[in-house]
């Protein structure tokens, strides 16, 4: 895990490429602070910061140079199979270190780009072959390792975080279309463009080639949608439990492979308790710390799993810190997030965590595993139970009554208040609860005319049901790739490696191969999981009804000191001159949402972010700006 930075371009300035690529690399040294290095070579010089998990020898420092020497690897992420990948290797490579940068890199010069297909893991890595002049670079499947270029036509920059590419001297403009949209459908983040005009990333699943001619290609190399319809079979529901149990304990198993301590960021759900159960159900003799978070609350409205988190952690005997996130930790925070994160933030709960991962760095924990991805392949949201009971009743199931009063059980709502919701229900704008994010009427009138020549992606695929459709979204649009950069930048803020098990591409692939009844079986979502890990976790966890509110955010923003902080983003003359929203209409909205009107505070985030996002990266120079979270907090 680590930072990586590079220039490639045609004219032979390898003196001043390396003198760049230092300064990039000094930039996001937070994501790797064990060591620095850059290397130059005819066209190319490259650089990494290094966190050491694996092998924490000097022998898996990189850049990395291939044993035939043609190859030269940096490579940000973790090879979960590294060690089964050793094995199949060792007749053909003769290695000199114990880590994966290694095997990637062994990999690589026996398969080529065929050895994606072999690799479990999440990365960003840029392989330079010096004998053809060639550079590629790759980005894991899901997108859980970042990678960002900028290309001129002349120098192709890239790099881990988008400030490394302005430490080179490119200038930080704004995108207006992507935040427009950011702002319009709360959608960012689902394809190459950034909130930087000129600034791009490589997609997930996708691999680019630069040659000395000056040629830059990109291309898919994995295709989610493709391998889930060309999946889609009558496998026996008792099959698949059994499947899903045995990929469940291979994936946490090789999750677990580190050099260095490991904790879990502890949630009182599902998803990171079945982390939990698994390595019991391993035997492992494995000293695991858990982490989490609370939230302050003045009210008598109860956000706090406090409860849960430590049952779970109580059950599997591991000894837990709760750390107290207060208002005046947000207020500290949010500047600097902004500057790791590069983009929007994700809410409340995203500082909360970026917390838990600084005191975890704290006490000597290097690598701490996360539940994210669960929800999105095995249907864990209301709002897709909400999706597949209004397509039930519209196909007039024969089953209907039973699944309505399963719903209504599960969710504790009544019969009326059920059909009134998914009469003409639309997913669009909706929140994972079912409320609405959104509120366009914050726009002004330019912005809104600039709508007609934009929208977010999605995925609909006829062949698929609705419910299926929209998970594979969730995996490549609307969900996923927000949250891998939000745990990226979280983690990597204080030099920790998030580990995300439940990304895991087959376990993924699984998922959405399922019939769409197996998600809600007795009225309760990612019902499948729930089947599959029955006795493995206490009953009164794994049957809990999803929560989807875990944070005061919306309480907070109407009090002081946040009501203060707010009112004055919407009253700056800065705020107001940005171009995008109309200054009168926020104000009104604002007064509106304090009132109780509005039952989601996503739209007043997303005034915060945009103008502290302006005024770190637009306002002022960000590669000079000191106020990383280590430094604030």
């Amino acid at each position: 895990m680590c930072g990586i930075a590079g220039i490639l371009s045609k004219e032979e300035l390898n003196r001043s490429r390396s003198g760049s690529v230092k300064s990039m690399i000094s930039i996001i040294q937070h994501r790797g602070p064990d060591n620095s290095n850059v290397k130059s070579y005819d066209y190319a010089s490259l650089g990494q910061a290094r966190l050491s998990i694996i092998d924490l020898s000097k022998k898996s420092d990189q850049p990395m140079d291939s044993l035939d020497g043609q190859f030269v690897i940096v490579f940000n992420g973790e090879i979960y199979n590294y060690k089964e990948l050793r094995e199949e290797l060792k007749s053909f490579y003769n290695f000199r270190s114990k880590g994966d940068t290694e095997v990637l890199l062994a990999a690589w010069q026996k398969w080529g780009l065929n050895c994606l297909d072999k690799i479990k893991g999440m990365f960003a890595f840029c392989i330079w072959d010096k004998k053809n002049k060639k550079a590629y670079l790759v980005r894991d499947r899901f997108g859980q390792k970042p990678l960002y270029y900028y290309w001129d036509k002349k120098n192709l920059i890239f790099c881990s975080e988008i400030k490394g590419i302005l430490a080179t001297g490119v200038k930080a403009k704004t995108n207006n279309l992507a935040w427009l949209k950011y702002l319009a459908y709360a959608s960012y983040d689902d394809n190459s463009s950034t909130f930087f005009d000129g600034i791009k990333q490589l997609k997930a699943g996708q691999v680019a080639i630069w040659s000395e001619k000056n040629d830059f290609k990109i291309s898919n190399w994995y295709n989610l949608s493709e391998k889930v319809i060309g999946n889609l079979g009558f496998i026996k529901t008792s099959e698949k439990k059994d499947e899903l149990k045995h990929k469940m304990l291979q994936v946490i198993n090789m999750h677990v492979r580190s050099d260095v301590p490991v904790g879990i960021s502890l949630s009182g759900g599902l998803d990171s308790s079945a982390i939990l159960a698994c390595l019991k159900n391993l035997n492992k003799n494995f000293s695991l710390e858990a982490y989490s978070v609370k939230f302050q609350e003045k009210s008598n409205i109860k956000y706090s799993e406090e409860y849960w988190i430590k049952k779970v952690a109580d059950y599997y005997n591991i000894p837990l810190t709760m750390e107290t996130y207060k208002e005046e930790d947000m207020l500290k925070d949010i500047a600097p997030m902004i500057w790791h994160n590069e983009g929007p933030l994700g809410g409340l709960m995203h500082l909360g965590r970026a917390k838990v991962m600084r005191n975890a760095k704290e006490n000597g924990i290097k690598v701490m595993l996360d539940g994210t991805g669960l929800d999105e392949c095995y249907a864990g949201y209301q709002v897709h139970h909400d999706l597949y009971l209004s397509e039930k009743i519209k196909e007039k199931n024969s089953n209907i009554k039973k699944l309505i009063s399963d719903y209504i059980f599960n969710w504790k709502i009544d019969k009326s208040s059920l059909l009134e919701k998914l009469k003409n229900f639309d997913l669009n704008n909706k929140a994972i609860d079912s409320s609405y994010l959104i509120s366009k009427e914050m726009l002004n009138e330019k912005s809104i005319k600039a709508l007609s020549s934009i929208s977010p992606l999605s995925y609909n695929n006829k062949s698929l049901s609705s419910v299926k459709s929209s998970l594979i979204d969730y995996m490549i649009y609307s969900k996923i790739p927000k949250n891998t950069r939000f745990t990226d930048r979280m983690s990597m803020a204080h030099g920790v490696e998030l580990r995300l098990p439940f990304l895991d591409h087959e376990l993924v692939e699984l998922g959405l191969t399922l019939d769409d009844d197996l998600y809600f079986l007795e009225g309760r979502t990612k019902s499948f999981v729930r089947e599959t890990l029955k006795g493995m976790i206490e009953d009164d966890v794994l049957y809990a009804t999803k929560r989807s509110v875990h944070t005061p955010q919306g309480e907070w923003m109407k009090k002081e000191p946040i009501r203060s902080y707010v009112l004055d983003t919407i009253h700056s003359i800065s705020f107001q001159q940005r171009g995008l929203v109309d200054k009168d209409k926020v104000k009104v909205l604002y007064r509106d949402f304090c009132e109780n009107k509005y039952n989601n505070s996503f739209f007043i985030w997303q005034w915060v972010n945009m103008e502290e996002w302006h005024k770190t990266f637009i306002d002022k120079d960000a590669t000079k700006k000191k106020n990383k979270i280590s430094e604030v907090n």
